[in-house]
């Protein structure tokens, strides 16, 4: 059985992505459908133009992560002021390009722990605060400035160019509140996923 890690962490981000916008209410909950993933019940858009952004920013994170360069992702919540207000960081702690050394050839263990991560999200206590109307989201990647120099030049990629961040004074904040959700430890990748409240 071949396996593709890249593919693998791509999803699972994939689908971290869509709960993140059902738990923090940045959409309406009729936009979202429920889908069987790893065993577990998750929400999934339905929206084409949202969609179409998960997409384009996967994209781009998979092209960072085939260059070995990805250090962190970050899905950040957005007040109506466009001032962050949630961070959930995906901290790629190492992908193992290598599957040989897989023992997870069906990947059950695999399943298991992405099963156990959504589990835990879905019954974290971040989420039973109330959440504003009218946030927004996005999608940051933390790499080198080289790879973000190289992915500029990929045509395939010239409609959804990485934006380097340069955060106004207004908007940093030093103090905020970090909750620990899980460390997906497989053969095939490990990453620390933790929430920021600011």
């Amino acid at each position: 059985m071949e396996i593709n890690v890249n593919d693998i962490f791509i999803e699972f981000l994939e689908i971290a992505f869509h709960y993140l916008l059902f738990v923090y209410k940045i959409y309406p909950k009729e936009i979202f459908e429920d889908r069987k993933k790893y065993g577990a019940s998750v929400k999934y858009s339905i929206h084409p133009q949202v969609n179409s952004y998960i997409t384009n920013c996967l994209t781009s994170i998979k092209e960072v992560l085939i260059a070995g360069c990805l250090e962190k992702v970050a899905f950040c919540v957005l007040d109506a002021d466009k001032i962050e207000t949630h961070r959930c960081i995906f901290d790629a702690l190492s992908v193992n390009a290598d599957c040989t050394r897989n023992e997870d050839h069906y990947l059950i263990r695999c399943e298991q722990n992405l099963r156990a991560f959504f589990m835990k999200l879905s019954n974290s206590d971040a989420f039973t605060k109330p959440i504003p109307d009218g946030n927004s989201f996005t999608v940051m990647v933390h790499t080198t400035e080289s790879a973000a120099v190289n992915l500029a030049k990929k045509p395939e990629l010239e409609h959804f160019p990485l934006i380097e961040y340069e955060p106004s004074n207004d908007c940093i904040k030093t103090e905020y509140f970090i909750l620990p959700i899980h460390t997906v430890n497989i053969d095939l990748f490990k990453a620390e996923v933790y929430l920021e409240h600011l």
